[in-house]
C-alpha cells in the first residue's frame, strides 16, 4: 500500500517536471503558421492530425469558439489564425502560463479571452489531477496519478 502511494507521488513529481521542461522550449512556428510552445506532436502538426483538421473546418464556419481545457492553446491558435473569437479555459497553472504565452507570442488578444478556470457542473474548489493534456478533474483519467493534483476553481 505505501509503496503504490510513494510510486504515485513519483509519477506526479516526473509529469510536473516534463511539463515544465516543455514550457522552456523555444517557439517553434507550426504547418499551421503559428508560432507555439508545447509538445513536440503539437509543435510538429502531428497532433490529432483528422480532429484538427475537422475542427479547423468547423471553427471557419463558426462566429465563436469555446475551449474548455485549452490546455497550452493549440486549438485556440488555430481559431485566431481563423480570426475567430475565442473564449478559453484552463484550471491548470502551468498549462494556463503556457496558453497565455502561446497567444503573446502570436500577437493575439483581442479576440481571445483565456479564464484560469474549470468549467463544470458545480463552482467551487476542486482537485485537477495530471499535468499537461492529460489534465483532468476525474480523478484516475488518463491514468493520472492521484497525489500532486492542483486546486482549481470550478464555475458552473
Amino acid at each position: 500500500m505505501m509503496f503504490g502511494r510513494l510510486k504515485d507521488r513519483i509519477r506526479a513529481q516526473n509529469q510536473r517536471r516534463r511539463a515544465r521542461r516543455r514550457a522552456n522550449r523555444a517557439p517553434v512556428q507550426t504547418p499551421q503558421g503559428f508560432h507555439f510552445i508545447g509538445p513536440r506532436y503539437m509543435q510538429d502538426g502531428v497532433y490529432e492530425a483528422e480532429l484538427v483538421t475537422f475542427i479547423a473546418h468547423l471553427i471557419a464556419m463558426s462566429d465563436r469558439f469555446v475551449n474548455v481545457g485549452a490546455n497550452a492553446g493549440y486549438y485556440c491558435a488555430i481559431a485566431q489564425t481563423k480570426g475567430v473569437p475565442t473564449l478559453a479555459f484552463e484550471p491548470n497553472p502551468d498549462n494556463f502560463a503556457l496558453l497565455a504565452r502561446n497567444m503573446q507570442l502570436n500577437g493575439w488578444g483581442e479576440q481571445i479571452t483565456a479564464l484560469p478556470l474549470a468549467a463544470g457542473e458545480t463552482s467551487g474548489f476542486l482537485t485537477l489531477y495530471g499535468e499537461g493534456t492529460g489534465s483532468s478533474l476525474v480523478p484516475g483519467w488518463a491514468n493520472n496519478p492521484q497525489s500532486g493534483g492542483h486546486r482549481a476553481r470550478c464555475h458552473a
